[in-house]
């Protein structure tokens, strides 16, 4: 059936009618709630029109219960009540966990489905079938809101509401939930670990999750990243009261550390700071070190010198560095005297100047880490969070439960602190059950320490076995974008990032199955740009500005002409609103700055004192790579892609989009980083094209082949067995699912994600790309084959 029919009924009719392909079921109950999806028992069959009549005998109800059941998309409950209008959430709908309250009747109510095979009794736990048969199962899903209006309900059909009413929940869940329950009201060390695909509902789970627990007389710990995740954690808790105590890994670090004497003060500060007091306290004797050890360039004395000051800056840098990697590990400190934890790019940087560093860096990372701790030396975040995790923190003993969001960020120090150290502890009053919740497909903090290799190989760190659940059905988006999703899942899987990832299936679990487009087609508005790069989005959102401009011109014409409107979502403003996703003063910072660096690419002096200490351009680009200043890797690349034509392009984004000011929820086009779109959703959603390429395979390191991409042709090889070229490390492929998960109902993808599927499209036709001969044929087609299987759940 249509989604946008609508059907009445009047008041004095002894039957609701509906369209020929649906189900109307009427029996004065009130639907309470429903969940899931159907046992195999039930087909995914067409479904028949069924009308029941209201008994005259009784007086018209002022309160009715409606289901719709919809085949256009597997099946579609339907449903509402009360009086007023009511939404409800697009929910996969198990009818086996129908839940009414009957009000008057004694009658069971019964969805009959397609030719009298199946019955559904609502009354029923079940669903009893009258026919065996092994046809596989169509996920039930709520789509749409009723209207009640005395005896007459109008029934609104529009799968493209969203809707709060709380649903059941799945099986998944339901799994998850159970399993906290069953739990006795005391630590017992048992870890859990739940991975959670993208809008699968997590924090839905965690809910009921720590609702059970607390049911059962459980004190929770619930542990998330920041302090706005943490607000919204405390609300949604609120109606558990001190049951759950929420917090930030830091938070509680410090709320829970044993100083190292009573009157021992700590003042975090931020690593800014501290790096400034490194400088200050250890520049004479980096200068000392490099004289002794390093043999500066030939030439006159000033370019020497000024080499020497360079070094000393990057020494500086690396003492911070190895610091900082040692506060994300779990080495104890006298593990920092062994020289290979010095910090590994200095190592790779002494070996191009020609001399070792010996322990210099972890002897002095020893040192200002024993400041820190007698009281003489700026201690920032990571230092407290450090010493927490070497014994020096100490869990409430009515803490019973730790609650992990988001672990898949989490550094090797932080789940040693929040999950292997609760679980081990010797005694039994202390001891805590861990709950982490997280995606390694969703990790995309590798630059500031996330390692989701740890989530997956915790249990190697354990003496108790790991209990695994995942959340794989999609409340966000339908099939179409659930399998685009799991192409990249698929990806992960074939490369060397496999080691370290939980692989899963998404099931699209919105009626809305979703539409996939390419490059060339106009997204509705409003939508959102998301893009790798800030840089991307400069010329994005510059570029919707001419679209909008184009799009208008063109309706304008049409309708001059006499034509009918075919831009229905363009709005009718004269100019259109651009937000940006984040904080827009960023934006003006680095745009303010990238006025400066421009000066240093023509050759001209810098007005901001922190760029005074360049000579020239080069020069910065080099500190930017060897002291790794990613807060300025954007206004590199901004210089690249524009040039001479710089300045104009930062003026008018300026003026057109960051001045203006527009809020993100009154925005046309929303700019948005994958970082900065993580955990939000969209109807409308553009993924731009600087992803990381995604055709390109190599044969595995095993067989000691040569790495090859499209042009490469080995024809010498009778078997070739190959893997997607992808770094062991990083989370280039988790942005673009991220990325592509964000979406509801449209998303349009770059060329780089077509060159990939057309690859695949005609690997499967047989056709050979660039002269590859029918051996790589078969390689790819041995390689894309697995793709059925994983789908199926063969990993």
């Amino acid at each position: 059936m249509s989604l946008k029919r609508k059907c009445a009924a009047k008041a004095d009719q002894d039957s609701y009618f509906v369209d020929d392909d649906d189900i109307f079921v009427y029996d004065n109950f009130l639907i309470e709630s429903a969940s899931a999806s159907v046992p195999t028992s039930v087909p995914p069959q067409s479904i028949t029109a069924t009308a029941v009549p209201m008994p005259k005998s009784k007086p018209k109800p002022k309160q009715s219960s409606i289901i719709f059941i919809d085949d256009s998309s597997d099946h579609d409950i339907i449903f509402v009540g009360e009086k007023q209008k009511q939404t409800v959430a697009k929910t996969p709908c198990k009818a086996k966990n129908l839940s009414l309250q009957k009000k008057t009747a004694k009658k069971k109510t019964k969805i009959r489905m397609a030719s009298d095979k199946k019955i559904i009794d609502v009354d029923s736990p079940t669903i009893a079938p009258k026919t065996n048969t092994s046809s596989a199962p169509g996920p039930l899903y709520i789509t749409s809101i009723v209207e009640e209006n005395n005896f007459a309900p109008i029934v609104h059909i529009d799968s493209g509401i969203s809707l709060p009413l709380t649903v059941p929940p799945t099986p998944e869940q339901d799994q998850i939930v159970a399993f906290g329950r069953s739990l006795p009201s005391y630590g017992t060390g048992k870890v859990c670990r739940i991975v959670a695909g993208a809008g699968t509902g997590k924090t839905t789970t965690l809910c009921l999750l720590a609702q059970a627990l607390a049911d059962r007389g459980h004190q929770i710990l619930y542990i998330v990243f920041n302090k706005a995740a943490q607000s919204d954690a405390e609300s949604r808790f609120r109606n558990l009261g001190s049951r759950v105590v929420c917090r930030t890994m830091h938070a509680a670090a410090l709320r829970y550390l044993a100083l190292p004497h009573p009157d021992f003060k700590i003042v975090p500060v931020d690593d800014a700071v501290v790096k400034t007091a490194i400088e200050t306290q250890y520049k004479s004797h980096v200068f000392a070190w490099i004289d002794t050890n390093w043999q500066p360039p030939a030439g006159d004395p000033k370019t020497r010198a000024k080499a020497r000051e360079n070094l000393a800056k990057l020494v500086l840098f690396y003492i911070f560095k190895t610091l900082e990697s040692w506060y994300r590990g779990v080495e104890k400190p006298e593990k920092l005297r062994d020289k290979w934890l010095t910090y590994y790019p200095a190592k790779l940087k002494h070996q191009r100047l020609g001399f070792s560093p010996g322990t210099f860096y972890v002897d002095t990372a020893l040192e200002i880490w024993a400041k820190m701790w007698g009281g003489n030396f700026p201690i920032n975040h990571d230092s407290y969070l450090k010493y927490a995790q070497l014994g020096f923190m100490r869990f409430p003993v009515n803490i019973t439960t730790i609650l992990m969001d988001e672990s898949q960020d989490a550094t090797a120090c932080q789940l040693d602190l929040f999950v292997t150290q609760p679980v081990k502890m010797s005694n039994s009053e202390t001891l805590k059950n861990v709950f982490m919740v997280g995606d390694p497909a969703q990790s995309i903090y590798y630059f500031r320490g996330a390692r989701p290799k740890e989530l997956a190989q915790i249990h190697t760190k354990l003496d108790t076995p790991v209990i695994d659940f995942n959340l794989t059905r999609s409340f966000r988006f339908g099939v179409n974008v659930a399998h685009t999703a799991n192409i990249l899942l698929w990806i992960k899987s074939k490369s060397p990032q496999s080691k370290d990832f939980n692989p899963y299936v998404l099931v699209g679990g919105n009626t809305i199955p979703g539409t996939i487009v390419d490059s060339l087609q106009e997204l509705p508005y409003p939508h959102t740009i998301i893009a790798r790069s800030g840089v991307q989005l400069i010329s994005k959102g510059i570029e919707a500005m001419v679209k909008f401009a184009q799009r208008k011109t063109r309706k304008e014409t049409m309708e001059a002409e006499g034509g009918v409107n075919v831009d229905p979502t363009l709005p009718q403003a004269a100019t259109i609103k651009i937000a940006i996703n984040g904080n827009p003063i960023d934006y003006k910072t680095k745009l303010n700055d990238a006025r400066d660096v421009f000066r240093l690419y023509k050759g001209e002096r810098p007005k901001n004192a922190k760029f005074l200490q360049y000579e020239n351009f080069q020069e910065f680009e080099q500190d930017v790579q060897d002291r790794e200043m990613t807060e300025m890797v954007m206004i590199l690349s901004l210089i690249d892609h524009y040039e001479d034509d710089l300045l104009a392009v930062i003026t008018q984004f300026e003026e057109d989009i960051l001045k203006k000011g527009h809020s993100v929820e009154n925005a046309n086009v929303i700019l948005s980083t994958a970082h900065q779109a993580k955990g939000l959703e969209f109807d409308n959603v553009e993924v731009c094209d600087d992803f990381i390429e995604l055709k390109t395979m190599e044969i595995p390191p095993d067989t000691k082949r040569p790495t090859f991409g499209e042009t490469t042709q080995l024809t010498h090889l009778k078997k070739l067995r190959m893997q997607f070229s992808l770094n062991g490390w990083g989370d280039d492929l988790n942005l673009w699912y991220v990325a592509v998960t964000r979406t509801k109902k449209l998303l349009k993808l770059p060329d780089k994600w077509w060159k990939l599927v057309s690859l695949m499209e005609n690997v499967q036709k047989g056709i050979v790309e660039n002269n590859q001969d029918a051996t790589v044929l078969e390689a790819f087609k041995n390689l894309f084959d697995t793709f059925a299987l994983y789908l199926s759940g063969i990993f």
